[in-house]
């Protein structure tokens, strides 16, 4: 009976076989192939999972980094109206009222698209607000605005491609 495994009696699998011998079944005169090759396999399957995740085949370190900073959370400081961009997407906006009003206004939804992610953060203990407000008519939770008026109050907001919600808050009221 032939030998399925590494060939050496060590048995299966073998991580550093590189024995590229026919192993065998019970049928020694017909001989039956019992394992393709480990480092093919490896490969093979490191390929699909790149090509899964829309990686560069090639296995770009550099591609991989670039889709790891997009998960990463930055953050911006501002201090009169603004408009959140692409660019923003998983960012915190603090924002600091402390003259005036501020207000914040979010990109269209389908520009946003689904998953885009933004914190909007009032800064400052001012009686001054910081208004969030919906691109054109579109609403935030069926409402045109949110407005932030204690300090340290934020919203977490989500696109979802046709419409913004709300998926997180506090308003320390």
């Amino acid at each position: 009976m032939g030998e399925i495994g590494a060939g050496n009696g060590t048995g299966y699998p073998a991580a550093l076989d590189t024995n590229n011998s026919l192993e065998q079944n019970d049928n020694e005169s017909n001989p039956t192939l019992a394992r393709a090759e480990v480092v093919n396999d490896l490969a093979a399957g490191l390929l699909a999972v790149q090509t899964e995740l829309g990686l560069d085949p090639a296995g770009s370190f550099a591609t991989v980094l670039l889709r790891l900073n997009s998960l990463k959370t930055t953050t911006s400081a501002e201090s009169s109206d603004f408009t959140v961009v692409a660019t923003d997407v998983n960012k915190y906006i603090l924002v600091t009222a402390s003259t005036v009003a501020v207000t914040g206004t979010l990109l269209a939804a389908a520009t946003a698209g689904d998953g885009f992610r933004v914190r909007i953060m009032k800064m400052d203990a001012t009686n001054w607000a910081v208004r969030v407000d919906g691109d054109g008519s579109e609403t935030i939770n069926g409402v045109l605005t949110i407005d932030l008026f204690a300090q340290y109050s934020f919203v977490d907001l989500l696109s979802n491609g046709s419409e913004w919600v709300v998926v997180g808050s506090r308003y320390f009221d």
